[in-house]
């Protein structure tokens, strides 16, 4: 068994049993102090105000305030992915333009019928609302 130590969360305060290693206790604090860090480097290597990268920001906020984002249970695999894009015919189910971005269309569930192909600007007009 690992030695644990009783030490705050070194993002929200919360005190937690941790390896030495851990420094974060969940994946809420983990996604956040990830968008911190890319925050920053955008902001340091100029690209802050690109619209691609706000429109990242954006997504990413918008994921943590509504508690997270289940990363691992909405990773599709490559067979998912080109099953979505034949179904689709490579085009966006909104719009018809040529899509790129695979959308879950309600909750997290990898079926594939709650799965559809958006172009980037759908899937963002999606996102926002």
């Amino acid at each position: 068994m690992k030695d644990l130590v009783f030490r705050p969360c070194a993002n929200c305060g919360v005190f937690m049993f941790a390896s030495k290693k851990q420094i974060l206790c969940g994946d809420l604090c983990k996604q956040v102090s990830k968008a911190i860090r890319y925050i920053k480097k955008c902001s340091n290597d100029g690209r802050l105000m690109s619209f691609d990268v706000q429109w990242a920001i954006d997504t990413r906020l918008a994921h943590i305030i509504a508690g997270g984002y289940a990363e691992t249970a909405r990773r599709l695999t490559p067979e998912q992915r080109d099953e979505v894009w034949k179904r689709f015919g490579g085009m966006c189910a909104e719009c018809g333009k040529p899509g790129d971005e695979i959308d879950h269309i309600n909750g997290s569930s990898s079926n594939p019928k709650n799965l559809q192909l958006l172009c980037r600007k759908c899937h963002q007009g999606k996102t926002e609302s």
